[in-house]
């Protein structure tokens, strides 16, 4: 395969994560920082034209968020709330999660549920039908200091059985229905886990600062599978039935194999502008992209 570049956006705030919403149509968020304690967002609608058609303030900036199966957009705002918002961006609703001093770094939803988590080392479940029912543990420390780190990464692997990484480079398997400590807990990244994904209710996909990324058996989860070193840091992993793309932060986007982990495709360009979130559509065969430094959401076409 090869990749050909068609165009970009450039938009007036800082793009920081990119989902598809359908064939026709992509959600980017921002998250710009005007003084050092305000942060502005704004999720912006991009069709298959590669033309903004809406876009949404909301309260703060966005860090990342994710789309439910009703195409709602339920985004980790950085002042400590979270934010509904329905496919056309026509409102949104907050919910107060953390405390306003906290920014909240993930958003994963699953059957109405949300997991998010915080940079002082928490993370929450958040019952999307029952906003005030909030679940809140302790998950991540710093093993030197024992202080509060960035937990940058969760996902949900089943209905009661969740995985989060962290700014102490491990990952922590969690039931929730006995949170006094971890279930499982494995070490082998050397730096923060920023990028989690289950590719089976037994394999879980993982991504570091270390420029990793492994394959996890849940079963035997202290050492991985399979592991290979990739162009950057491992921020974003979308899963495809043959393929994973991988947003390598400072490398671009790689696509490779599922199984293997070899090399199909990539776009180490984008890397120079810090690239945060990449998407395939299968339909059109484009990869669309946010790059943080130059406000860019970017278009690339897959050829085989």
């Amino acid at each position: 395969m090869v990749s050909e570049s068609l165009s970009s956006i450039v938009l007036p705030q800082r793009p920081a994560d990119l989902h598809l919403a359908n064939s026709e149509q992509i959600f980017v968020s921002t998250y710009q920082l005007r003084q050092s304690d305000h942060r502005e967002g704004t999720i912006f609608s991009i069709d298959d034209e590669f033309k903004i058609t809406n876009h949404l303030e909301v309260p703060a900036g966005v860090f990342r968020f994710d789309c439910s199966e009703d195409g709602t957009v339920v985004a980790a705002l950085t002042n400590g709330s979270i934010c509904t918002a329905p496919i056309d961006l026509s409102s949104y609703t907050e919910i107060s999660v953390a405390h306003p001093s906290k920014m909240l770094l993930t958003s994963c939803v699953s059957h109405n549920h949300l997991l998010t988590t915080d940079d002082h080392g928490a993370a929450y479940v958040v019952d999307l039908n029952q906003p005030h029912s909030i679940t809140s543990f302790e998950a991540h420390k710093l093993p030197y200091t024992g202080s509060a780190c960035e937990v940058w990464s969760a996902c949900w692997i089943s209905e009661h059985f969740i995985a989060t990484g962290g700014e102490d480079a491990s990952i922590k398997f969690w039931d929730l229905r006995c949170l006094g400590a971890p279930v499982l807990v494995n070490n082998s990244h050397t730096y923060g886990v920023v990028s989690l994904n289950p590719e089976s209710n037994t394999v879980l996909l993982s991504g570091s600062y270390d420029e990793v990324i492994q394959k996890i058996d849940i079963k035997s989860p202290l050492n991985p599978t399979q592991a290979r070193k990739m162009n950057g840091g491992v921020w974003n992993m979308e899963l495809h039935s043959d393929f994973l793309l991988v947003s390598c932060m400072y490398g671009g986007w790689q696509m490779i194999e599922k199984n293997s982990l070899n090399d199909i495709e990539s776009n180490a360009t984008l890397g120079e502008h810090l690239l945060y979130g990449a998407a395939f559509c299968p339909q059109s065969s484009i990869i669309s992209s946010c790059t943080f430094n130059n406000y860019s959401v970017n278009f690339d076409k897959i050829k085989c």
